[in-house]
């Protein structure tokens, strides 16, 4: 197919974009989509990087780092966020509790399992009611951490709080991972927590939003750039006292739900997305 192609599109810049690269035909145009695990591979290393003329970032904060990593041309980048299904968070629920606090994924500790912690203790010591609700797999459900003695420290530390905290004690759920992650968000949680120390977009914000979870983010690079600053916190304090307000009016706390949702449908349902990917290919 590529003698017949006029524009190559590759979705990750992983192998195919180091392949097309050597090997795209004199008058072809070259576009590639970057998100973050590319960071972490030699791929775009051994690309031309003469040969790609577009790259599509999802982060403003992953753009600046692979400039500098791999020696990118800023004239040949562009953001465009990321999309997903809206369809499967179609159903908005009135009923949505904003005493459960949601978090997908505890792994690795840059999730920062410890802040999620110390904001559910926070709300607990004045109202045993909230509880937090973590979706994903355990730390011991992975073999290479437990090898990394830092890290299992770090987790073990972390679930012996919850077992001996009067604050913790009950109100921390372990759900396992699931395929149909858009009816947890549906069913489960009030807000989500982004309490992590270094994020792509953080998609769990996007999908729980799309939802009606308000978010609670911590300032991980370019948080700001993704979803504006209207769900950032600066610390945990701040974090229980933002919940605390929206907790104690609920329909403040409804009108802060459809908020999320309406940003989250005008910057990255599927049409607005692919419309800046399409003038791109067509530019």
């Amino acid at each position: 197919m590529l003698a017949e192609a006029d524009v190559i599109f590759c979705e990750w810049s992983l192998g195919n974009v180091s392949w097309y690269s050597h090997n795209k035909l004199p008058g072809q145009r070259l576009i590639t989509r970057f998100h973050a695990q590319e960071l972490r591979t030699r791929f775009l290393s051994e690309a031309n990087i003469d040969n790609i003329d577009t790259f599509i970032f999802v982060s403003p904060a992953g753009m600046r780092r692979a400039q500098v990593l791999f020696g990118i041309p800023e004239e040949k980048c562009v953001v465009v966020g990321n999309t997903f299904d809206f369809n499967q968070f179609a159903n908005y629920r009135e009923d949505i509790n904003p005493k459960v606090l949601g978090l997908v994924g505890s792994v690795p500790t840059s999730k920062r399992l410890d802040l999620a912690l110390d904001i559910l203790e926070g709300l607990r010591a004045d109202d045993p009611q909230f509880e937090l609700v973590i979706q994903g797999k355990e730390y011991t459900e992975y073999p290479w951490l437990l090898s990394r003695e830092s890290e299992t420290t770090y987790f073990e530390t972390q679930y012996q709080r919850i077992a001996t905290s009067p604050h913790l004690q009950g109100g921390v759920t372990f759900t396992g991972h699931t395929s149909e992650i858009a009816k947890w968000y549906l069913s489960e949680p009030g807000f989500i927590l982004s309490t992590s120390d270094n994020e792509g977009t953080h998609q769990a914000i996007a999908e729980g939003g799309a939802a009606g979870c308000v978010p609670i983010i911590f300032p991980w690079a370019g948080a700001e750039s993704v979803y504006g600053d209207r769900w950032l916190v600066d610390s945990a304090t701040n974090a229980i006292t933002r919940i605390q307000q929206l907790d104690a009016n609920r329909d403040q706390f409804l009108s802060e739900s459809q908020a999320t949702r309406d940003y989250m449908h005008e910057n990255f349902s599927p049409a607005v997305i692919g419309d800046q990917i399409l003038d791109i290919i067509q530019a």
